[in-house]
């Protein structure tokens, strides 16, 4: 989108090749291929349109020469990254099939709970106002790193932030939404939300929301446990409290 993606496959590998199909007026379909290398990377060479084998369209990503292992790409915690990434997106657009490395990459299978705020109308410290920000924390069976997605108000991941709050005993993602958060990233200030007093206002809304989402929870969770334990017969006292 800002014209840097393309570079950032270098990153991955020494030669790159994308090729795309896309459909002409009329439904004709045709192919083309963009090819570029790590020594030169202000050259890309464009091929000219062609007949594809199969009138499919899409990019296809292919890179070689790879420069090393990398871990991270691999196993169930990769899918596992990937399905914080995009959890809000897929919730959004259920349409969405997402597969890495043959696995689904299926957020709900490893969902706990799931709760969605809205922040209100906050003044920042430009004295502007933004009244369309959300908020959606969801928590995990699994151990999951603790952030603060940075999305467009589609749930869209623009950026990604430690979540900064403690929550003990729960596994959780917090996605942050705004057209305001889609304005910083266009503008190359994501990176330096910390120096940006716009953004922090946003985020410190944002993080008091999380904490408080968690004292509720905490709260709900306390009393769930005092419920099973009165149908279980073990909870020691009986009638309601006379007293605090």
């Amino acid at each position: 989108k800002a014209g840097k993606g393309r570079f950032r496959a270098f990153f991955l590998g020494d030669d790159v090749v994308w090729t795309t199909v896309y459909k002409e007026d009329g439904g004709i379909h045709k192919r083309f291929t963009i090819q570029g290398t790590r020594s030169n990377l202000g050259v890309f060479n464009v091929s000219d349109p062609a007949a594809p084998k199969r009138p499919r369209t899409g990019t296809e990503v292919k890179i070689s020469e790879i420069q090393r292992n990398f871990p991270s790409l691999e196993g169930a915690g990769a899918v596992q990254e990937l399905a914080g990434q995009l959890a809000f997106y897929l919730r959004k657009y259920p349409g969405v099939r997402v597969a890495y490395d043959g696995a689904v990459v299926d957020p709900k299978a490893v969902e706990e709970f799931a709760r969605d705020y809205r922040l209100g109308e906050i003044r920042l410290e430009s004295d502007r106002v933004i009244s369309d920000a959300r908020i959606a924390v969801i928590e995990w069976k699994v151990p999951a790193e603790r952030s603060i997605f940075l999305c467009d108000t589609n749930g869209l991941a623009l950026a990604e932030i430690p979540a900064g709050i403690q929550a003990p005993g729960f596994n959780f993602t917090a996605y942050l939404r705004s057209d305001y958060i889609r304005e910083v990233e266009a503008a190359g200030a994501l990176i330096f939300e910390d120096l940006d007093p716009d953004l922090r206002t946003l985020l410190d809304v944002a993080r008091d929301t999380v904490k408080n989402h968690f004292r509720r929870r905490k709260a709900e969770l306390a009393r769930n446990v005092v419920k099973e334990w009165k149908e279980q017969e073990v909870y020691p006292y009986e009638g309601e409290p006379r007293t605090v």
